[in-house]
């Protein structure tokens, strides 16, 4: 499925801040993962399908956009990705240190996926 390369000013400071601390560059971004929807997921690391969704500021206002957020979330755990969602806040601030337990996650995948390949 076709991959572009753009995003939000949100998905912007996510890759700056991600390239601060030397993760794992994505493999994609908005990547479309359904078939007859047109839904993407922000930014991915396709060998081991992890995803990371950041959400802007209109989440918490618009009932609509979180229904169909969490409908695209759901329909990402069923065709086998994991799925991290971000604000916007945890983005500019990582107060709980999301970023570094995103780093580490994809770390691990990235080990076992070696392991099982033999390398």
């Amino acid at each position: 499925m076709a991959q572009k390369d753009t995003g939000s000013n949100n998905e912007r400071w996510f890759d700056t801040r991600w390239k601060q601390i030397n993760g794992i560059p994505p493999t994609g971004s908005d990547h479309e993962f359904h078939d007859t929807r047109l839904w993407q997921l922000d930014r991915v690391w396709e060998d081991v399908k992890v995803a990371v969704e950041i959400d802007g500021g209109g989440h918490k206002m618009y009932w609509k956009k979180y229904h169909n957020d969490i409908a695209k979330g759901n329909a990402a755990a069923y065709y086998g990705w994991t799925l991290f969602r971000l604000t916007a806040r945890m983005v500019e601030h990582d107060d709980i240190g999301f970023l570094d337990m995103l780093k580490n996650f994809l770390e691990a995948k990235y080990a076992e996926l070696a392991e099982f390949r033999g390398s």
